[in-house]
C-alpha cells in the first residue's frame, strides 16, 4: 500500500503503489508476483523440513522424503573424489555422459566419431532419463473408449521459451539468453572442457536452438 495516495483519487496506486519499489525480479525469474513469493517461501520451508534429522515421530511419508533428499545431496559418499560435493557431482555427470549413459557430449570430446553416432539410441536414452527434447510421448486411455490405451506423440520444445530465442529486440529476452549461455559455459568448464573451443561450441549450440525455436514457432503444434 501507498498511504500517501488518496484512495478516492487513485485507489490502485493506494492499494499497490509500493509493490514495485519493494519487490524486484530476481535474475533467475522472468516475473514476480505474490503467488511466486508464496511459492518461494514454501520451498524454503520444505527444504528446512527435509534437512532436519530423522526422528521416531516422523511419518512414513516424511521419512521417505528425508531419505530421498539425503541420498540426492550426499553424492560424496557414493562417488568420493576430493571430498567436495561439487567434485562428486561432476563425476556422476561425467559417467552419465558416456556410452554407458546417454552418450558422449561432443563439446567434451572433439575426437568423437560422428558417423558412428546412433541418433535413435541417443534419443531413447534421453527419454529413459525423462529428457524429451524433440518430441515427447505418453500413454493414456482413448477418449472414446476408456478400455483402450493410446500412444500419444507431441512435438518437443527448446529449453527456454521460444520467444526468448526469436525476439532479439526485447532487452529482457536478450538478458535471459545471455544468462543461459553463461550457465552452459560454467557447466562445461566445470566438466573440464577445453577453454579454447568452449565459446565456439556454445555459439553453435545456441544457433541450433534458435533454428529449433524458429521451426517450432511455424509448426502446427
Amino acid at each position: 500500500m501507498d498511504p500517501t495516495i488518496e484512495p478516492c483519487d487513485d485507489f490502485y496506486q493506494f492499494a499497490c503503489g509500493n509493490y514495485l519499489s519493494r519487490n524486484t525480479v530476481p535474475d533467475d525469474h522472468y516475473l514476480r508476483s505474490t503467488i511466486q513469493t508464496m511459492q518461494d517461501d514454501l520451498y524454503i520451508t520444505l527444504k528446512k523440513l527435509v534437512e532436519q534429522p530423522i526422528t521416531p515421530n516422523d511419518t512414513e511419508a516424511l521419512l521417505k522424503v528425508k531419505r530421498l533428499y539425503t541420498s540426492c545431496m550426499n553424492i560424496i559418499s557414493l562417488y568420493p573424489v576430493t571430498g567436495s560435493i561439487e567434485d562428486g557431482s561432476v563425476k556422476v555427470l561425467l559417467e552419465l555422459l558416456t556410452d554407458y549413459g546417454i552418450g558422449e557430449w561432443p563439446i567434451l570430446n572433439h575426437q568423437w566419431d560422428k558417423p558412428k553416432v546412433d541418433l535413435e539410441w541417443r534419443l531413447a536414452m534421453l527419454h529413459v532419463h525423462q529428457v524429451q527434447p524433440f518430441f515427447h510421448t505418453f500413454v493414456a486411455p482413448d477418449d472414446r473408449n476408456s478400455s483402450v490405451y493410446l500412444l500419444h506423440v507431441y512435438s518437443g520444445s527448446p529449453i527456454l521459451n521460444t520467444q526468448y530465442y526469436l525476439n532479439t529486440s526485447d532487452p529482457d529476452y536478450v538478458r535471459y539468453i545471455l544468462s543461459y549461455k553463461n550457465l552452459i559455459g560454467e557447466t562445461v568448464r566445470l566438466l573440464k572442457a577445453q577453454e579454447s573451443i568452449v565459446k565456439r561450441d556454445i555459439e553453435d549450440l545456441l544457433e541450433f536452438e534458435v533454428e529449433f525455436a524458429n521451426a517450432k514457432s511455424k509448426g502446427p503444434f
